[in-house]
């Protein structure tokens, strides 16, 4: 399932993250759908509508890409931006997100993946970058918060689903593997795993994030399966891990997976 956020005032907070706050790496993916789109959608970010500081992942605003672009800024007015029109309304797309501050050049320390079901697509979108791309990212107090800031502004209006958050740079393999299972994870370094299908939405990345939760509802399903196992071909070959004792879902919706 996912969580459908209406654009008005739904969102979803944990509180101030610390384990994120100047962390030298950090990789975010997510599934989202956008129902109505608009500049400067906040999709997951720990930031206040200034964006004096803080990260966050949104959609773009003329002359920053567009409204069906993404902003993907690491510390304040220090980000990069997609100008390929990666978003349509009522239309799944994954989205990752790979800082890793140890590189040197912005277009190594951030990196952005999608993968579009509707072609079947997966891609590193080309950034246009604004400002440097730091080694750290920023400490602040915020509230790190899914579908709007800090201080309540730029709601989202669409559904998230298996947004994932983790202190440590994924490979671009290790993100086709949260494509494909949404529980697959790396041994250290994990903050959230939220999948957005639960009435009190729990976390599974083993931090204990607590979530509350302002509106939203239960909506339907992103292509993805609860569990994944096996890519059959459409994006090579990727062998997923199976949760203990568990099947691959094989069937889905009408079509392999």
């Amino acid at each position: 399932m996912s969580r459908l956020f209406d654009g008005v005032d739904d969102k979803i907070s944990y509180g101030d993250v610390d384990a994120i706050d100047g962390a030298g790496a950090m990789t975010i993916d997510f599934w989202t759908m956008p129902i109505v789109l608009t500049s400067l959608d906040v999709f997951v970010g720990k930031v206040d509508n200034s964006l004096s500081t803080g990260w966050v992942m949104e959609t773009g605003v003329g002359g920053v890409g567009d409204e069906d672009d993404l902003i993907a800024s690491v510390d304040g007015n220090n980000y990069g931006f997609t100008t390929s029109n990666i978003f349509a309304n009522n239309t799944w797309i994954f989205l990752g997100y790979i800082f890793d501050g140890s590189l040197t050049g912005n277009a190594n320390r951030l990196k952005v993946y999608t993968y579009k079901p509707a072609t079947k697509t997966w891609t590193q979108e080309t950034l246009t970058f604004t400002g440097t791309i730091p080694a750290t990212l920023p400490s602040t107090t915020h509230s790190l918060r899914l579908g709007a800031t800090h201080d309540d502004v730029r709601f989202y209006n669409g559904r998230l689903a298996h947004v994932h958050i983790a202190t440590v740079a994924y490979t671009e393999g290790q993100l086709r593997q949260r494509l494909h299972n949404p529980n697959y994870r790396t041994s250290s370094g994990e903050v959230l795993m939220a999948p957005l299908n639960f009435a009190t939405e729990p976390d599974w990345s083993g931090s204990a994030q607590t979530a509350t939760l302002t509106g939203t509802s239960i909506a339907d399903n992103p292509p993805v399966a609860p569990w994944y196992g096996y890519d059959l071909g459409w994006m090579g070959a990727i062998a997923a891990p199976a949760p203990a004792g568990g099947t691959w879902p094989g069937y889905i919706g009408g079509g392999w997976f």
